[in-house]
């Protein structure tokens, strides 16, 4: 995927820009508490909740004027209604700290409470939240002095976002009807961008943002069955003639134009994510890339990077800067191919036999012996460290809970959030996988202690060799030999390739000692003429995404292209970095207890990670690479 477009953001644009947000106003107020110092109440019996701190931050409306604030937005004006309280004082206080115009905000004094959501944190999770201003009821005088003061600054704006979220808030058919005049009197001036959740349809000429469920429930309405959201937004672009935007969670965002569509891809993140919030970075974003002068299939890009880094804050709404976006999409662990990753019933294999084909071009372009070959390790070659996920889990799961007392609810949300991660992160270095288990700790705040990644790297290690010694000691004394402990058909395949002249290199996320003391134990070691690499303690320099660099840097003074280079390996990583460098991505789905057959608990991550082929192990390695 290229990201080419956001070194094309204009930030002086920006800065010079004008953008008005129209739409209900609230204010996220969170409470995290600390159930350590809570007592039984005298008067009534139960327990209270003892506050540890609360914060104040803007959402709905708000949120959105914020974001754009961030993205360098040089002037943002604010529209909308507030109570005459306790509660728009603060909202007023909000807008001020971070330079947003709030001349546009009208104080309602009656049949008004500013909205504000308490929102309340125990034990790293949300409760249910408690509302003000759910009774709202806006005035006709109230939305014509809003539109008065709109007026007055309409020829000031580059683009107008309407952001609409509640039942009785300061939209109304009426309100709408307004606005439609000034959307038509503006065409061709102004971009209007709308996201509503419940009056799709009703603003025209404006460019739609709706999330998926939206989307086909609007295209269906109550008779419809259409399950495609593809169909459904490029029929709904043609029939208002105008570009749409649709998020689809996970799996990225879809924009639609002219008759065209294309793809943001999903991002999976190994760290713990807060979606609220994320819709209001999206248009913000969206908005922010608009008037930069990038084009619409760019700016949903650029939105989409932009909700991506919303979700890492987490307890708040995130508000992304242009530097949070690049982050993100320079560290960003793409989802490709999801539709082929969730449909498992009649995969695409090659005749008698269990090879599924994902990417019918790649595999097609690449029957010939590959020029170099990256081999992952544990999982695609040997299988010494069979059972390391269980060991690995069950490390973590002690240091989340340590000997804190945890309910049944709460234990098997930590050990499903310990699988996701130890899932997403397969195949990167270890120091790495303990450094993403501290804010999981953290979240659920059961440990006194919280140590570093090398020590609990260090009893994770120490556990797993005890776990390999019976392995180990049984191939030195010629109880089990090479084969034994080696997915099937991986020896003579590395043997084939060799002899056949490719170039080997054998890269794992394992400590480098290590891996090389095991690839001499097993007998393969000399056939890497590449080199061996493996984790040396440092993050930053992850071996696979070395190796990957080492060879690009080598190609082409050995005359040697993307396509004569393939990957092979069980976990995510590689198959990512073999994907987004145009190497042919082989994925194994090993099962390391019987070291021959299908795992089918490792498809889906290897099919989203990019992989163009999977096998199961090499024992028909060569109806890839005889063309049979």
């Amino acid at each position: 995927m290229t990201l080419s477009f956001l070194d094309q953001f204009d930030e002086a644009a920006l800065a010079s820009a004008s953008v008005a947000v129209i739409g209900d106003i609230c204010i996220d107020h969170y409470y995290f508490t600390d159930s350590a110092v809570s007592e039984i109440s005298v008067e009534t019996g139960l327990e209270t909740v003892s506050v540890k701190s609360s914060e104040y931050y803007l959402g709905g409306a708000g949120n959105v004027a914020e974001t754009l604030r961030t993205l360098g937005v040089g002037k943002v004006d604010l529209y909308g209604v507030s109570g005459s309280d306790a509660e728009g004082a603060i909202l007023e206080a909000l807008c001020k700290e971070r330079g947003i115009s709030t001349s546009g905000i009208i104080v309602q004094k009656t049949d008004w409470q500013t909205n504000m959501y308490h929102k309340i944190i125990k034990d790293g999770k949300e409760l249910p939240r408690f509302d003000l201003g759910n009774f709202n009821v806006v005035s006709e005088a109230t939305q014509n002095e809003l539109l008065e003061k709109l007026d007055a600054s309409l020829s000031e704006y580059r683009c107008i976002i309407v952001n609409e979220q509640l039942l009785s808030g300061l939209t109304t058919d009426r309100f709408i009807r307004e606005l439609n005049k000034r959307i038509a009197s503006t065409s061709g001036k102004i971009m209007w961008l709308v996201d509503t959740r419940h009056r799709i349809g009703s603003y025209e000429n404006v460019v739609y943002k709706m999330n998926e469920r939206e989307a086909l429930a609007y295209y269906n309405g109550k008779a419809g069955s259409e399950r495609s959201v593809e169909k459904a937004a490029a029929s709904l672009s043609a029939r208002w003639m105008q570009p749409i935007a649709v998020t689809l969670g996970k799996e990225g965002a879809l924009a639609v134009q002219d008759g065209k569509s294309r793809r943001a891809l999903g991002i999976d993140f190994t760290q713990p994510i807060d979606t609220v919030g994320a819709g209001d970075a999206f248009i913000a974003s969206m908005a922010a890339a608009l008037v930069s002068g990038l084009s619409f299939f760019d700016a949903v890009d650029a939105a989409n990077l932009g909700a991506s880094a919303s979700v890492l804050t987490m307890y708040r709404t995130g508000h992304p800067s242009l530097s949070d976006m690049r982050s993100v999409a320079h560290n960003a662990m793409f989802r490709y191919h999801p539709e082929i990753a969730s449909y498992t019933e009649k995969p695409r294999t090659l005749p008698d036999s269990y090879i599924e084909i994902i990417d019918e071009a790649a595999f097609e372009n690449r029957r010939v012996y590959p020029q170099v070959a990256i081999f992952d390790h544990d999982g695609t070659i040997s299988v010494l460290r069979q059972g390391w996920e269980s060991v690995m889990e069950a490390v973590m799961v002690e240091a989340v809970t340590q000997d804190a007392s945890a309910d049944e609810g709460m234990r098997k949300r930590i050990t499903a959030d310990v699988k996701e991660l130890i899932d997403k992160t397969t195949g990167i270095q270890t120091i790495i996988q303990m450094q993403l288990l501290i804010p999981i700790i953290e979240k659920y705040g059961l440990a006194k202690t919280v140590r570093s990644a090398e020590e609990y790297k260090a009893i994770f290690v120490r556990r797993l060799k005890q776990s390999m010694q019976e392995k180990v000691g049984a191939l030195r004394r010629g109880e089990l030999n090479a084969d034994d402990v080696t997915i099937k058909g991986a020896r003579d395949f590395l043997q084939t390739l060799f002899e056949a002249g490719t170039k080997l290199y054998l890269a794992s996320g394992s400590d480098h000692d290590d891996v090389v003391r095991e690839a001499e134990l097993l007998g393969y070691a000399h056939l890497f003429t590449g080199g061996i690499f493996g984790s040396v303690g440092d993050p930053e320099n992850d071996p696979k995404k070395i190796v990957i660099q080492k060879i690009i840097k080598e190609l082409a003074g050995r005359g040697i292209r993307p396509e004569g280079c393939a990957v092979f390996g069980d976990g995510p990583v590689e198959m990512r970095e073999a994907h987004e460098n145009g190497f042919f991505a082989v994925g194994v789905l090993s099962d390391e207890k019987q070291r021959f057959g299908v795992n089918r608990a490792k498809r889906a991550r290897l099919v989203l990670a990019g992989a163009d082929v999977l096998i199961p192990d090499f024992s028909q390695i060569r109806r890839i690479y005889g063309g049979a």
